[in-house]
């Protein structure tokens, strides 16, 4: 099998040599000392008595304290953004979605978007396996079907940029991007269209499934009444006798999906639309989107973008009990096969390079041998936040919102949250211990389901069957389950519970 590569030379180079090119942009970009202009870092890399001329490989950026999210949206409120950039032009700002309650701004140069642009070419060709799997651009022409998230959800900018970066690529193609609170009507517009590539969130890509199983007859119904011929009579028939699926109606070629971890979906998307899935991972503040290749065995981690490392999770809960605890961490090519941390990665970008960033992103180490694809970058697995976000699918809220909710509901000592599955859908189950007990158990529990569907956008979620109705509990006593530091652990990611069949998330 001939394997295609957009950049061979850095997509195959050993990784060793991988480990030594990242540490030489490193220096080359001058990248600390254009970070150290930046007053999100001058004061702590101060503190901890840090001299950026000295930091020129990872052995010494280990010295450095990281970075997170909060110290980001703190340096925003207190300092004014030319304070934070680092170069001397910005040409795009890039925001978070604000799910903690602030969006961080990312700057943007020219230099950083034609990186970007160099990721999106080498992302196209991840998931070809050889001359028959050619990507866009290649064969040339197809239209991609990009269902987006509402805000706050994701940025609404995100699929025009994208396409803008095809177009100065050069990829040829048409792009259908479509909100999927608008899913019904937009898809009658997208079966005509006949796209063959699919870009979505796994959860929506799984409700475009039940759509279309529903809409199925009554559009072949409408079709027959408006002109009758025997195609029409046949296709109208077929819907009364089997249960249409997504590929029998779009012959999508492949499909990436992002946004939320692939794994409880992929083999009822692959049921679904009949195609092998493909994973991937980006974020607003980090450089580049990365993706799994066509083994489908986890997501390369481009090594000669950043330097990557991994917070052990029993490192992950001492920096929470002590705030100014200096972390020990992995670099993520030596790290064990199945190890699990947060991602925390280091980049060269210009006008706002990320150092010792962590993500707050748990992730699985897959392997740091080289792939049978012959890329040699390590490969990872995205599980699900590590901080006080709480992921439910595609909708995230804040703990700390869930708990200023809950604090209204008559009698509530403690809760837990338990955030599992049915089938491949997200349910969350609330348990609470309530003295008194409640007389009216029923009224109590509605209260207390309205109050968790206002945090966040888990209502937009919930109203659009992306997750399962919440079930709430009231017991005796939580189960123990604590943090390093003593606290009662208020989120629990459970295993998938099951599948129950239909609407319950499964398509039959």
């Amino acid at each position: 099998m001939v394997v295609q590569y957009y950049d061979p030379f850095h997509e195959c180079m050993p990784l060793a040599e991988l480990v030594s090119y990242s540490e030489r942009r490193l220096v080359e970009t001058r990248t600390m000392e254009r970070a150290s202009r930046s007053l999100l870092y001058q004061e702590r890399w101060a503190t901890a008595g840090v001299l950026p001329s000295e930091i020129c490989s990872y052995a010494d950026l280990r010295r450095i304290p990281l970075t997170n999210g909060s110290h980001i949206r703190q340096a925003l409120e207190r300092f004014d953004p030319q304070q934070l950039v680092c170069s001397e032009s910005v040409r795009l700002w890039a925001s978070t979605s604000g799910t903690t309650g602030m969006p961080k701004w990312i700057p943007r140069a020219d230099e950083d978007l034609a990186f970007s642009r160099e990721m999106i070419g080498r992302f196209a060709y991840m998931g070809t396996g050889g001359p028959k799997e050619l990507p866009v651009g290649v064969l040339g022409g197809g239209a991609t079907l990009g269902f987006n998230a509402p805000a706050p959800a994701v940025t609404d900018a995100l699929p025009a940029t994208s396409a803008l970066d095809g177009m100065l690529l050069q990829l040829p193609g048409e792009t259908i991007p479509i909100n999927y609170t608008e899913a019904e009507d937009a898809l009658l517009f997208s079966l005509r269209r006949k796209p063959q590539y699919f870009v979505a969130f796994p959860s929506i890509a799984m409700r475009v499934a039940e759509v279309l199983g529903a809409q199925a007859p009554a559009a072949a119904r409408r079709e027959l009444a408006e002109r009758f011929t025997l195609t029409r009579l046949l296709a109208y028939l077929v819907t009364r006798v089997k249960k249409i699926r997504p590929r029998d109606l779009l012959p999508f070629q492949w499909g990436v999906f992002s946004g939320e971890p692939l794994e409880p979906y992929r083999q009822a998307i692959r049921q679904a639309f009949g195609f092998e899935p493909s994973d991937a991972y980006a974020s607003t503040e980090f450089l580049g989107m990365m993706r799994d290749c066509f083994r489908h065995e986890g997501i390369h981690l481009w090594l000669d973008c950043c330097l990557a490392e991994l917070l052990p999770e029993e490192e992950i809960e001492r920096t929470e009990a002590n705030p100014e605890y200096l972390p020990r961490t992995i670099p993520i090519w030596k790290a064990d096969p199945g190890q699990r941390g947060d991602l925390v990665v280091t980049n060269f970008a210009q006008a706002f390079p990320l150092v010792r960033y962590r993500t707050s992103d748990l992730v699985q180490v897959v392997s740091a041998q080289c792939c049978a694809c012959g890329r040699t970058h390590p490969r990872i697995r995205i599980l699900h936040r590590s901080d006080d976000v709480v992921n439910v699918g595609i909708a995230r809220f804040s703990i700390v919102d869930l708990q200023q909710q809950l604090e209204g509901a008559p009698g509530l000592q403690r809760w837990q949250l338990r955030v599992g599955r049915t089938g491949y859908k997200p349910r969350m189950v609330l348990q609470a211990e309530v003295s008194p007990r409640p007389a009216e158990e029923a009224a109590w529990k509605k209260q207390a389901l309205e109050r968790l569907l206002s945090v966040g956008d888990l209502r937009v979620a919930f109203d659009n069957r992306l997750i399962l109705e919440p079930i709430i509990e009231i017991v005796s006593a939580l189960a123990e389950q604590r943090t390093y530091s003593g606290k009662l652990r208020r989120v629990i990611y459970e295993e998938d519970t099951g599948s129950q069949g239909g609407n319950d998330g499964t398509l039959n």
